[in-house]
């Protein structure tokens, strides 16, 4: 697969944004980011329902499924780093699995996104 179609692959479309530091972008990240991971396939490692398959007797066939998990959580989180800022991605990058960020990030953006429209509604009103 050459490096062009990979890309197309693996990547995001052009309408899901980058977030914001600030999280005022927020809720419209959050809905095309989802909706282009669930696209992909990918939703089930960013909800934690797709584990990490245990290797306690390793087979041939079990090996062959952790690959194939390793390598779709590689994708998931080359999604969400491809769409995060540096600071946010310095924040996540020691937690061992794409759920575990996605739901610190989750978390962190529904905070500051709620306390963003607290602000503007403030801002309004003045």
């Amino acid at each position: 697969m050459t490096s062009a179609i990979a890309a197309l692959t693996t990547g995001l479309p052009s309408n899901v944004p980058t977030l914001n530091t600030s999280g005022d972008n927020w809720s419209i990240f959050y809905l095309r980011f989802s909706t282009g991971v669930q696209a992909k396939g990918k939703w089930d490692h960013f909800d934690g329902s797709n584990l990490r398959p245990t290797l306690a007797a390793p087979t041939m066939a079990l090996m062959a499924e952790l690959d194939e998990w390793e390598k779709d959580e590689a994708v998931a989180k080359n999604l969400l780093l491809s769409k995060i800022p540096d600071s946010v991605a310095m924040k996540i990058q020691h937690l061992p699995t794409v759920a575990e960020a996605w739901t610190k990030i989750e978390k962190e953006f529904t905070d500051k996104s709620g306390y963003a429209q607290t602000d503007l509604r403030q801002q309004f009103m003045e």
